[in-house]
């Protein structure tokens, strides 16, 4: 098939693709299935009606966060639809939506990130077709649902079955990108749509709360010091494990789960970046003391986290996962809990300050780069994470770090510009994935990206739009 029908194929207009250019396609296990899942009947459950998302197309951010976050998002919303999309999924021509061609995570976690980043760009007053390669809004709301559907008709709890996915060790993740993305189009989806999307948000967040019930929250260290897993915190695995209890808890506010997907978020949350000094505080915390709820820690003293037998700066700064809480709220202008940004600020101070192993802080002084004192197993070439923790300490403090954090985004957005324009199409990294020295060894990498760029441009959207809440609950008690 040429690059001309590839794109006519995935519903974009055609843009040239350079045949030779090395695309990081995720590694499909099977063909593609020739009569397409059919999504379940919408039903009448009132458990499962989406709330109604608000603060949709305002205004755009003019300032330099909004017009550097909006230009990074554009660039990698033009790579999904231009180049990405055409060139590993431009085979499914005529179908309602794309067959992932595997249930693992380097096929379901792609397209999720893919559908997140272009679903917020188009709902959030982000896109333009010229910043896009010429890629009109309708063709792109028929990619962003294709993606969505793509991730939701494969659920298990919407279609059972050998081709199945979900209730995994990443799976609260996948499901949240796709989930929130399903949130951002309702409008555009039909009933049957609109129910797939909320059953797979609910199915992940009922088994979420079943491994709770199970198995509790794991963690590195238990709260008297007794090291459980060498080499291994639980503290980015908790994060993302909030995170589709913590969307079923914002998006399907008839759920009679409300509350009980409330407060299991809260202990994954307040549980994944804690340290051992956090479990003495005599200060309530979503209605709690932390000691009373959570039961280890998973950070030295000073912020420091050990993960792949490694200092890791990489995963110190997703911390950001368990903040997604504040993105969900802020769409129907609700309050969030305290547990989604705890230690958040602290965190930030931490990869400024805090001296690794080699005498210099995760945050090289005045710089872009980021010190990797053990080196990073997933190549260094990532910046948009750190970006995202700068913004965040920017939206949550004041004063003298937030000035810090504010000179420290322009680097690392800067750099991230610098690495997109390198490129015609908007992507991000050079060569493949799987280089020997490649500069993310991710398949998924640009789509990483791209998850990362919408959380960024929504937390200058929000937070312009005043949208962010953050009260007094019980959800710990």
């Amino acid at each position: 098939m040429t690059a001309l029908a590839l794109l006519i194929a995935v519903g974009v207009p055609a843009t040239p693709v350079a045949a030779l250019t090395p695309v990081d396609c995720p590694p499909f296990s099977r063909e593609a299935l020739e009569t397409p899942l059919a999504l379940p009947p919408a039903g009448d459950d009132p458990e499962l009606v989406m709330a109604d998302p608000t603060g949709l197309q305002l205004s755009r951010p003019d300032g330099s966060r909004g017009v550097a976050a909006y230009a990074a998002l554009a660039k990698s919303v033009k790579y999904t639809l231009t180049t990405w999309l055409p060139r590993c999924y431009g085979d499914q021509e005529g179908t309602p939506y794309l067959d992932p061609r595997g249930n693992f995570e380097r096929t379901i976690r792609p397209m999720a990130m893919a559908a997140y980043g272009l679903a917020v760009a188009l709902q959030t007053n982000a896109y333009d077709s010229a910043d896009v390669g010429g890629v009109s809004r309708e063709d792109a709301l028929v990619a962003a649902k294709r993606l969505v559907l793509g991730v939701v008709a494969f659920h298990q709890a919407n279609n059972p079955g050998d081709f199945s996915w979900g209730h995994g060790w990443q799976s609260s993740l996948w499901s949240y990108y796709a989930g929130y993305a399903g949130w951002l189009l309702r409008d555009e989806l039909t009933p049957e749509e609109r129910r797939a999307v909320s059953r797979m948000v609910a199915d992940e967040a009922a088994y979420r709360v079943a491994e709770y019930r199970r198995a509790g929250v794991p963690y590195m260290h238990s709260a008297s010091g007794q090291l459980l897993r060498r080499g291994d915190s639980q503290a980015e695995e908790n994060a993302w494990n909030s995170m589709a209890l913590s969307l079923a808890a914002t998006m399907l506010r008839g759920s009679s789960k409300v509350a009980e997907n409330h407060a299991v978020a809260a202990r994954y949350q307040m549980g994944s970046y804690i340290r051992k000094s956090d479990l003495s505080r005599k200060t309530l915390f979503d209605g709690a003391r932390i000691g009373s709820a959570i039961k280890g820690y998973n950070l030295e003293s000073n912020g420091v986290m050990i993960n792949h037998n490694r200092v890791h700066p990489e995963y110190m700064s997703l911390i950001t996962l368990k903040t997604s809480e504040a993105l969900n709220t802020a769409l129907i202008n609700q309050s969030a809990g305290q547990s989604a940004l705890y230690n958040v600020v602290f965190e930030y101070r931490a990869m400024t300050s805090t001296k690794l192993s080699n005498g210099i802080p995760a945050y090289r002084p005045n710089s872009w780069r980021i010190n990797y004192p053990s080196g990073n197993d997933w190549g260094t070439g990532r910046i948009t994470n750190y970006a995202l923790l700068d913004l965040l300490a920017v939206q949550f403090t004041r004063g003298k770090v937030r000035r810090q954090a504010d000179a420290y985004y322009d680097r690392h957005m800067g750099r991230q510009i610098a690495l997109m324009g390198r490129f015609s199409d908007g992507r991000t990294y050079a060569g493949s994935w799987a280089d020997t020295n490649s500069e993310y060894r991710y398949v998924g990498r640009e789509q990483i990206t791209a998850a990362d760029l919408a959380q960024i441009w929504l937390t200058v959207y929000f937070g312009r739009h005043d949208r962010f809440h953050q009260g007094a609950t019980d959800y710990l008690k």
